[in-house]
């Protein structure tokens, strides 16, 4: 069974990383913003299937 509480780390860490870098809302996302979104959901995935494997 996959560790909740270290999935909700996961999770945290996600919204934590993937918050755009302009602190104003209305400001267009950015190549950048976009790039550290998809890196940040990645590196959470693997971990998340990387959980899985190892209760196999």
């Amino acid at each position: 069974m996959v560790d909740v509480s270290k999935a909700r780390e996961l999770l945290h860490e996600l919204q934590y990383r993937s918050n755009p870098a302009s602190a104003n809302g209305s400001d267009p996302c950015t190549i950048s913003d976009l790039k550290k979104v998809i890196q940040a959901t990645s590196n959470v995935l693997e971990a998340l299937i990387s959980a899985v494997e190892n209760d196999s």
